[in-house]
């Protein structure tokens, strides 16, 4: 029942909020691309006497029963399931098109579903994974191993886009960044918070993670519990992690008075340093005079079993295991109700954003902070102590890894046929001319956008989902970041999201929309991302410097927001292509669009 709850919540979501905005334009792409009424003189369009068939598979979640990608925990040396958390491909909804003149299109599901799945278990930061049975070293296995000096072996995709990311987060002198994942970690907290949503936290310690953060949240903003929050975040973690110690178990026991009154605390510091436990006729009488001996990781490993929805056996005595259960279920919901009262608009504060800032190299930095080695026909990577970082450097390939992935697809599909791979609203890549005509993509209006994020359906029905629209021939990639995706407004309205400027340490905020057409969606995905922390002027010549190093071909598209109307910039080689799409019955906001040289 659980499961079938939790995939129903999962699938619920999909056509909701910041998904439903991805599954429309996966929808909408579809259709413009196979029912443009205007059909060109192509080599592909099909004659007379020929019948031409397309097929679209889609991405599935990783780790269903059977799937050669398994999410793995390490601590429990268990593999996850999907009560412990959902995990899809790149965290969206990528589907492959292809168009050819049989119905043979056995090979094409597995290969889109595998290579997906595993690209993102390579890629991902923030679990392990193992596949075909084998545990892998991922991007999370390189953090891990932060400033140890271990060189980590890893495949040649994750070296190869690593390679790519630092590279560009150099030209970008840092507005676009690899190593921003202690600053990307810190606001998608807050924005999940705000959101209602806690399936961030890591998997298996998820209710006292969650519990924990409240608490360091109450920290933050209530000093009137400073010292008990601080002290159960630290311990809670300590202890859900098998890094605490008994110190540690006596510590959360002394911040817990705050929650739970001087008897529980004062019951749970009964522990003494032969790790025994006296009863002082606190709980349940002066029969209760002693309990049984622990292990010294007793009470952190119970814990788990806790996190996992199971009651706590570390007494060996119900009414004592009850007790302790419970001491730990008031904390989260304690804490929950707390929380409420404060949750709505809270940003980080100032000292947790320069703490996270500190642990971002510059681009003048990253080359050292990120080393690479070949030997004997293996591939390493080793990420170095940073100077003055106040946390540990986290690479994360969130901004570049679905580009990196659309394009290893692009490159497995024949290259003489016609398909379009559509990773959400954020990366699409097409191969060959369209056979009804051009393709026709969809440029999300920031403000509909916005109103679907925030659940305003209302709202959002009064203006057109998308104004400006891109017809092209050909083989190219087409990404666009904004910030109506994860979202939320403080208490003075001032909107945060998920696309951060690692220079500043705070969401970027001078453009709603960033979209490029490229010759590669690596680059494409991670070029967007930079520009949206960048000023324009900043942006011309980030493009110019790519252009003239890699060759790539990159025509940007700008969306400046002026009061209640929009602004669109656009390079002058997209004119003719680029048009504003009036709605008959919804409010136009587009005001103006105009072309530019670069």
């Amino acid at each position: 029942m659980r499961f079938s709850l939790h995939l129903f919540k999962f699938f619920n979501n999909i056509l909701k909020g910041e998904n439903m905005k991805k599954f429309k334009l996966s929808f909408l792409l579809v259709a413009l691309g196979t029912l443009s009424a205007c059909q060109g003189n192509n080599p592909f369009n099909p004659s007379n006497n020929e019948s031409w068939y397309s097929n679209t598979i889609q991405t599935q979640i990783i780790g269903m029963s059977g799937d050669p990608v398994q999410p793995f925990d390490k601590e429990t040396n268990s593999m996850l399931n999907q009560l412990d958390a959902v995990i899809s491909p790149f965290d969206t909804t990528i589907s492959v098109t292809r168009y050819q003149n049989n119905q043979n299109f056995s090979d094409i599901t597995s290969l889109v579903r595998n290579n997906f799945s595993e690209l993102h278990a390579y890629f991902d930061s923030h679990y392990d994974y193992k596949i075909n049975g084998n545990l892998i070293n991922n991007l999370k296995t390189i953090n891990d191993h932060y400033g140890d000096g271990e060189f980590i072996e890893v495949n040649d995709d994750l070296y190869s886009i690593l390679q790519t990311a630092v590279r560009v987060t150099e030209v970008a002198d840092g507005y676009y960044n690899i190593g921003i994942g202690a600053l990307s970690d810190l606001w998608k907290e807050y924005i999940n918070y705000n959101k209602g949503n806690t399936s961030s936290a890591r998997p298996i310690y998820r209710k006292l993670y969650t519990s924990a953060f409240m608490m360091e949240t109450l920290f933050n903003y209530d000093i009137t519990y400073a010292e008990e929050a601080k002290g159960i975040y630290e311990a809670i973690l300590l202890l859900v992690t098998d890094k605490g110690t008994f110190e540690d178990s006596q510590n959360l026991a002394y911040h817990l008075k705050f929650i739970n009154g001087e008897e529980e605390a004062d019951f749970l510091l009964g522990f003494n340093n032969q790790l025994k436990i006296n009863a002082y006729t606190l709980l349940n009488g002066d029969e209760l005079t002693s309990l049984a001996n622990l292990k010294e990781n007793a009470v952190s490993s119970q814990i788990k079993n806790f996190t996992k929805g199971s009651n706590l056996t570390i007494f060996g005595d119900s009414n004592l295991d009850s007790r302790f259960t419970q001491l730990l279920e008031n904390v989260v919901t304690d804490a929950s109700a707390r929380l409420e009262k404060t949750k709505k608009g809270m940003v980080p504060t100032a000292s947790e954003v320069a703490a996270a800032k500190s642990a971002v190299p510059s681009g003048e930095e990253i080359a050292s902070v990120v080393e690479f080695k070949e030997e004997n026909n293996k591939k390493y990577v080793r990420l170095n102590k940073l100077q003055g970082a106040e946390q540990d450097v986290r690479l994360s390939l969130g901004s570049i890894g679905k580009g990196y992935a659309v394009k290893k697809m692009q490159e497995k599909l024949d290259p003489n046929g016609i398909a379009y791979v559509n990773g959400g609203d954020s990366s699409v890549s097409t191969i060959n001319d369209n056979m009804f005509g051009a393709w026709k993509l969809a440029i999300t209006n920031p403000l509909y956008g916005e109103a679907v994020n925030q659940g305003d359906n209302a709202t959002a029905q009064k203006y057109n989902s998308a104004e400006m629209r891109l017809s092209r021939q050909g083989s190219f990639s087409f990404s666009t970041s904004g910030d109506y995706v994860n979202c939320y407004f403080d208490s003075e309205g001032q909107r945060y999201h998920h696309i951060i400027n690692p220079v500043t340490g705070y969401p970027s905020n001078t453009f709603r929309t960033v979209s490029v057409v490229c010759s590669d969606s690596t680059f494409a995905d991670a070029i967007t991302t930079g520009l949206m922390a960048m000023t324009m002027d900043e942006g011309k010549e980030f493009i110019k410097n790519l252009r003239s190093q890699y060759s790539l071909t990159i025509y940007p598209i700008w969306t400046v927001q002026d009061g209640a109307s929009l602004k669109v910039y656009a390079d002058k080689t997209l004119e003719g292509q680029l048009k504003v799409d009036r709605g008959q019955e919804t409010q136009n906001i587009v005001t103006s669009l105009e072309f530019i040289e670069i």
